[in-house]
């Protein structure tokens, strides 16, 4: 059943359309209920011919998009004639504070819960900036469902560095599946919540998400470690070095990989933390070395961040959060000595 044949005089429509300038082509959709919300997000191809935009909004934003995505120089840099734009429709209850509200709690979660997981399930991360709302009619009565002709504009409290230090080029979707299951798993996590697990995944995805503002790669890797050092050092006496070894266990699908982990970790002078000490303390390092460095720590910091999500959306981390990981690495880590034993 289509998403838009729900809609009756006990529910509204809320519709977030969102450009993302760095991924040209995608299949990703999604739809399904949360919190008594009923959703739907897709990408629709926006060209130059802007005529996509017709049967998503009025005349008006069809316009203010356009200007927003063709006429600046985040499109410009891209040398290409396309972008995708992330469309989600929400469909919720009617109340009385909703039927004067230009967006919905629940739509602002499910907006950033699917922004998280495209950051964490695509090769560099998402370009992305303001973000557009509007209400729809709120039953088949009302103009056939008519736009509405008025929007609110949701815009980055930062805006992002053109140029990611992540990698160069397209952004891609790994696995949609994969990018669904991130998705669907932080709907459920409570970015208010005051559990140890909950509140360091939180915090350390909003460090993860601010390194793309940032426009010197130095910055960047000096945030990727603090998420690092707030996922899995538990306080200042323990050493870093143990520490990249938790990390190592926890994200490596073999003996090998946990060994090439902990090296860059640890190695000396290149290691990711000779370089976070270097830098903090404004020793001169090579800028060429931190380039290289920082594009291998963030792919490691992505891996680790999406398997706590998969450990908090299991229920594997109830209480004392740094001792169930260090015990569930251990699980881990045994059960790959053993596979590379028998093999």
């Amino acid at each position: 059943m289509g998403i838009t044949h729900l809609i009756d005089k006990d529910n509204i429509k809320f519709r977030t359309v969102v450009p993302i300038f760095n991924i040209w082509s995608t299949d990703f959709k999604t739809e399904g209920e949360w919190s008594g919300v009923r959703y739907k997000i897709q990408f629709i191809e926006l060209t130059r011919k802007g005529i996509e935009l017709n049967s998503l909004v009025d005349q008006a934003l069809a316009k203010e998009i356009y200007r927003h995505v063709f006429m600046e120089s985040l499109f410009d840099i891209r040398g290409k004639d396309n972008c995708q734009i992330l469309v989600i429709d929400i469909i919720q209850p009617l109340t009385e504070k909703l039927e004067v509200a230009s967006n919905s709690i629940e739509l602002l979660l499910i907006e950033q819960a699917i922004t998280l997981a495209l950051f964490l399930s695509t090769n560099i991360g998402i370009l992305k900036k303001n973000s557009y709302t509007i209400r729809l009619a709120k039953n088949t009565h009302e103009a056939s469902q008519a736009l509405s002709n008025s929007y609110s504009v949701s815009k980055p409290h930062s805006y992002p560095n053109s140029f990611f230090h992540s990698g160069r080029g397209v952004s891609i979707i790994k696995d949609n599946t994969s990018c669904e299951h991130i998705f669907k798993s932080l709907l459920q996590r409570d970015p208010q919540s005051e559990i140890q697990a909950q509140k360091l995944l939180n915090l350390g995805l909003d460090y993860f998400t601010t390194t793309f503002s940032l426009r010197n790669v130095e910055h960047s890797f000096l945030i990727l470690m603090i998420v690092f050092e707030a996922l899995f050092k538990e306080d200042e006496s323990q050493n870093t070095h143990k520490v990249a070894k938790i990390l190592a266990s926890l994200i490596a699908v073999d003996r090998e990989e946990r060994k090439s982990i902990q090296k860059a970790f640890t190695n000396n002078p290149d290691g990711f933390i000779d370089i976070r000490h270097s830098i903090a303390h404004g020793s001169l390092i090579n800028l060429k070395i931190i380039k290289e460095q920082y594009q291998t720590l963030y792919k490691y910091i992505v891996r680790a961040l999406i398997k706590i999500i998969d450990f908090i959306s299991e229920n594997k981390i109830k209480d004392d959060y740094y001792k169930t990981l260090r015990n569930l690495t251990l699980e881990r880590g045994c059960e790959k000595s053993c596979v590379n034993g028998l093999s």
